[in-house]
């Protein structure tokens, strides 16, 4: 039997290929669809297809968003501890996993944290 962690890294990976799966399954159904349309002649329902191919991304873009927290979920224990605060899901993801000013959010914790280090010297010597 897994170790419990594993259990739950290997549930959340199945909860998101779930949503792979259906984005997929509704591709290949509008695919299916279309193609069937153009042998037979028949007139295609633009609304219909709009609307399957929105859903379709929706899911897919949903399982990439949650793929990303995950991997940071992951990477999480290996950061040092100020920068823990990376894998909040405030900083967006986008081409990268830690979004694309990782630079600017290293150097504001950093800046934080030399204020709170002088804040702290302050206090010390009061």
């Amino acid at each position: 039997m897994l170790p419990r962690r594993s259990r739950t890294v290997d549930l959340a990976f199945q909860k998101i290929q779930e949503l792979l799966v259906q984005g997929s399954s509704s591709l290949s159904i509008l695919g299916d669809q279309l193609v069937k349309d153009l042998h037979t002649d028949k007139p295609t329902n633009v609304r219909q297809v709009l609307d399957q191919l929105m859903d379709s991304i929706a899911l897919v873009a949903n399982a990439k968003y949650k793929l990303n927290m995950k991997r940071r979920e992951l990477i999480k224990p290996d950061l040092n501890p100020p920068y823990t605060r990376l894998c909040k899901e405030d900083i967006k993801p986008s081409t990268k996993l830690f979004g694309d000013e990782l630079s600017k959010h290293l150097k504001d914790m950093t800046e934080a944290k030399k204020a709170g280090r002088q804040m702290q010297r302050y206090s010390d010597t009061r």
